[in-house]
C-alpha cells in the first residue's frame, strides 16, 4: 500500500491493497469505516474535500465530502466526524449520512448523531462512491458535468464544469470543421481543486461555417469518458462593402438586409441615420476621421464596423 497526504487524498495501490477485517476500524481524515465483513480496497483513491454539495431549494451538505475513485461494496458502520464550523447551515440534530452510487445522492433510512462528539453514523449494506452528511429530506443534486461552446466576437468560447474535479488528470478538446475529420486542438491539465470546478478555452480559428466540438475526460485511473458533441455556426448573415467618395460613406450589404443603419463619430455622437431596410446606403458629407457604422438585424441584434473617411 502506498499513501500520500496531498490535498487530503489517500492512494491505494493494486498490488498492496487494504484489507479491513470484520470488527476493525479504519479511519481517514474524519471518515470512519467499521465493516461487518472483510473489506478489500484495491486500486482506489479516497479524497476528502471541503466544498459542500448544493441542491434544490437551498439544500446543501456539510463542508465535508468524501469521494472514491472506484465504487466500494460495503456492509457495516460508516461514520463522519465533523467540526461545528462545517455544518454549513444544517440542523445538527437532523443530520443523516448521504451516499452516492453513480449519479444520485441518497440518505440512509436511519442513523445517529452525537452532538457532543460531533459525528453522524449509520449502518449500511450499499455500493457507494461518495459520502457526505446533510439534514433529513435534503435534495442533493445529481452528479453532472456540462460542456458549452459559444461564438462571441473573435473567438469560440468553450466552457465546461466538472464535478469531482479531483478525480481527473487532464481534458482533451477536439474539433471538426464542416466536413473535415476530428482534430485535437488543446490538452488542458486538471486543476488541483476538489469538488465542482470550471474550465475555459478560447478557440481563435474562425475559418468555418459550422464547427463541432467534443471534450474527452481522463481520470487518474486512465478511464476515459467523452462529452456530448456541441455545434457552433459562424453566422455570416451580413457582408458589408464600404467606400467613401466626396466625404460620403457608401454602404453595400450582401446577404441579409439591415433593419436600419446609423453612423457615429469617434466620440460617440450620432451623425447620420437611415431607418429604411435596404441593401444600399449613402450618407451625407462627413468630416475626415473615424466613424462607426451600426446596423440592426431583423431580429434586433446589433452589428458594427469601423470606417475611415479620408
Amino acid at each position: 500500500m502506498s499513501s500520500c497526504l496531498a490535498q487530503a487524498q489517500l492512494f491505494i495501490g493494486n498490488s498492496e491493497g487494504i484489507r479491513i477485517v470484520s470488527g476493525t476500524t479504519f479511519t481517514f481524515d474524519g471518515l470512519v469505516m467499521n465493516p461487518s465483513s472483510a473489506l478489500n480496497i484495491l486500486n482506489n483513491t479516497i479524497t476528502y474535500g471541503s466544498t459542500p454539495i448544493t441542491g434544490a431549494n437551498g439544500s446543501a451538505s456539510i463542508a465535508r465530502v468524501y469521494s472514491f475513485n472506484q465504487p466500494i461494496l460495503y456492509d457495516g458502520v460508516l461514520r463522519i466526524n465533523y467540526f461545528d464550523t462545517e455544518l454549513n447551515g444544517n440542523v445538527e440534530a437532523d443530520l443523516q449520512l448521504y451516499y452516492r452510487n453513480g449519479i444520485l445522492w441518497q440518505s440512509g433510512a436511519s442513523g445517529s448523531v452525537d452532538q457532543s462528539l460531533n459525528y453522524v453514523a449509520n449502518t449500511f449494506a450499499i455500493n457507494f462512491e461518495g459520502l457526505t452528511a446533510s439534514q433529513l429530506n435534503s435534495v442533493l443534486p445529481l452528479k453532472s458535468n456540462s460542456f458549452t461552446a459559444k461564438l462571441q466576437k473573435n473567438a469560440v468560447h468553450l466552457d465546461w464544469t466538472i464535478s469531482e474535479n479531483e478525480k481527473y488528470n487532464f481534458f482533451t478538446l477536439a474539433a471538426k470543421t464542416d466536413n473535415q475529420i476530428w482534430k485535437n486542438i488543446a490538452v488542458i491539465p486538471a486543476k488541483s481543486d476538489a469538488g465542482t470546478t470550471t474550465y475555459h478555452f478560447s478557440d481563435l480559428e474562425l475559418s468555418f461555417s459550422t464547427k463541432q466540438y467534443r471534450l474527452r475526460l481522463e481520470n487518474w485511473n486512465g478511464k476515459i469518458t467523452q462529452s456530448p458533441i456541441v455545434l457552433v455556426t459562424n453566422d455570416k448573415r451580413f457582408e458589408l462593402l464600404s467606400w467613401n467618395v466626396n466625404n460620403q460613406i457608401n454602404l453595400l450589404f450582401k446577404g441579409e438586409k439591415p433593419k436600419n443603419v446609423k453612423i457615429f463619430s469617434s466620440s460617440g455622437q450620432l451623425v447620420w441615420k437611415d431607418a429604411t431596410s435596404k441593401y444600399n446606403y449613402t450618407s451625407q458629407s462627413l468630416m475626415k476621421g473615424f466613424y462607426v457604422v451600426v446596423y440592426v438585424s431583423s431580429s434586433g441584434e446589433l452589428f458594427s464596423n469601423k470606417i475611415i473617411v479620408r
